[in-house]
């Protein structure tokens, strides 16, 4: 039971244009457990024009065993237009993704460590910037009653018509309320690298940017 109530918040990535978020501590779910989330998101400063992109998703967890769980997501989207570059946007997004838990927090763990890989594809309006995504991160997180933080750190890298890029995201978060109905909130920074030569940096004006994303979340346990 306590692995599903901890499991309640590890859900899988959250689908946005940047793709920042992790929402996931490094507790496993519990063999045969399942979890649902719906969330929301909003990315500032999308593609280094001072744009916002906003993403609603629901997502699903099954625990395989008692330290692997896997994932499933979709969401919708909206990005916002700048005059003279890119008009509006809408999107959606497809995500599987695969989470390890290395350490498992119990009364001789003082934390629990994790690691996720995921695969997402991402289409959008403008089909020039429909995007294939694989991640590899580390989550690191500590139980302390009603709250649950975490940071992790995330590299991702990104397939697109329209230019390649990888980024490196650092995390921090925090489950809120009791286990069975917990809220997530979570902060991501973003650092992005753009593919030189290619029309995205053009777009974006430069080879490098940073982007800020907010996320919450409300999960639930399934049995």
């Amino acid at each position: 039971m306590k692995k599903l109530l901890i499991g309640l918040f590890v859900c899988s990535l959250i689908a946005s244009v940047a793709s920042a978020e992790i929402m996931m501590t490094g507790c496993p779910l519990g063999k045969g457990k399942w979890s649902v989330m719906p969330g929301v998101m909003a990315d500032v400063n999308y593609c280094n024009m001072g744009r916002m992109s906003y993403m609603q998703m629901i997502a699903l967890g099954y625990g395989l065993n008692d330290k692997l769980d896997v994932y499933a997501s979709g969401g919708l989207g909206y990005s916002s237009a700048v005059t003279g570059k890119m008009g509006t946007m809408t999107m959606n997004s497809y995500t599987l993704n695969l989470k390890y838990t290395l350490i498992g927090e119990s009364l001789t763990q003082p934390i629990s460590l994790a690691v996720n890989a995921g695969v997402k594809s991402m289409p959008m309006s403008m089909t020039s910037m429909n995007q294939m995504q694989g991640s590899l991160g580390l989550i690191v997180s500590k139980m302390i009653k009603n709250f649950n933080p975490y940071a992790g750190i995330t590299y991702r890298n990104t397939t697109q018509s329209y230019g390649n890029y990888s980024q490196i995201d650092y995390t921090i978060g925090t489950g809120i309320g009791p286990m069975e109905k917990m809220l997530m909130i979570e902060y991501t920074l973003q650092t992005m690298s753009l593919a030189s030569g290619t029309s995205f940096t053009t777009l974006v004006g430069g080879n490098t940017y940073t982007s800020s994303q907010i996320t919450i979340g409300a999960c639930l346990g399934l049995n």
